[in-house]
């Protein structure tokens, strides 16, 4: 069936339209300090930058965690590409380019939808800090943990034995890119949410795809384990929530008949 390109877009713009209703229309405000908020993203940035570039001399020298299981194994079996480089590079594009670019310019329309989007500077800076932090500790877990990659995993004991053997190898548990586009897909639709715009449904539903497929990728490009993702999903979306509700959540404290009552702005 042709399905023409003026047909797909009135198709779009109707589910926008019919889903716009479903959410909230009470824009609320964040609690948030560039002072504090500005400088933890920048140093967590730099600092996970600098750390990806040091791998190969810092890094796990050799796996603490060697083995696998049925269940990777047979997830590998099923997923993995003819060639695992071209799924790696889409995971590197989509990942890192595309997936991001998409979500933050998401959340822009959802402000500009409501005519607040000088709102999007704050929501932006505060979706990249949850990754950044989400990152941080994935980058401090891989390093710790040193679980062999699939690929490695398949090289003959001759070939990892090889002193120039990359350090990356033992770096697969868990998922970076996964962690990173969940955090950043998670954070953006919650604090949509917590803002009330009536165009929140789009948040999610252009980050959480884009997310599942970069996670897919890392599995049919041979560098993470099924699991290694599952885990890098439940890491980054449980970051991506708690960071801005928890930290940023307006909280204000009400006198109630002679008491005091805390009221939360979700």
């Amino acid at each position: 069936m042709r399905v023409s390109i003026p047909r797909l877009a009135g198709w779009a713009a109707s589910v926008i339209v019919a889903l716009e209703g479903t959410a909230q229309a009470e824009p609320s405000a964040l609690a948030f300090d560039l002072d504090v908020d500005g400088p933890i993203t920048l140093a967590g940035g730099l600092g996970w930058l600098q750390a990806i570039s040091l791998r190969q001399s810092i890094g796990p020298a050799a796996c603490r965690w060697c083995g696998t299981n049925s269940f990777d194994l047979a997830a590998r079996s099923a997923l993995l590409w003819r060639d695992p480089l071209d799924a790696g590079k889409l995971a590197n594009v989509v990942g890192f380019a595309i997936a991001p670019t998409a979500i933050l310019s998401a959340g822009l329309l959802a402000a500009w939808h409501d005519d607040v989007w000088p709102q999007f500077f704050t929501d932006g800076l505060l979706v990249v800090e949850a990754g950044v932090i989400a990152s941080d500790v994935n980058l401090a877990v891989r390093f710790s943990v040193a679980r062999e990659r699939p690929w490695a995993y398949a090289l003959s004991s001759q070939e990892k034995a090889n002193p120039d053997l990359s350090r990356d190898a033992n770096m697969s548990f868990y998922s970076g890119h996964a962690t990173f586009l969940f955090a950043l897909a998670t954070a953006a639709g919650t604090i949509s949410t917590m803002r009330g715009y009536r165009w929140t449904p789009l948040v999610w539903l252009v980050g959480v795809p884009f997310a599942l497929a970069t996670s897919y990728f890392r599995v049919a490009s041979d560098d993470h384990w099924m699991t290694d993702v599952l885990v890098g999903v439940a890491a980054g979306t449980g970051m991506g929530f708690a960071i801005p509700y928890f930290a940023h959540k307006r909280v204000k404290i009400v006198p109630a008949g002679g008491t005091v009552s805390l009221v939360g702005s979700f």
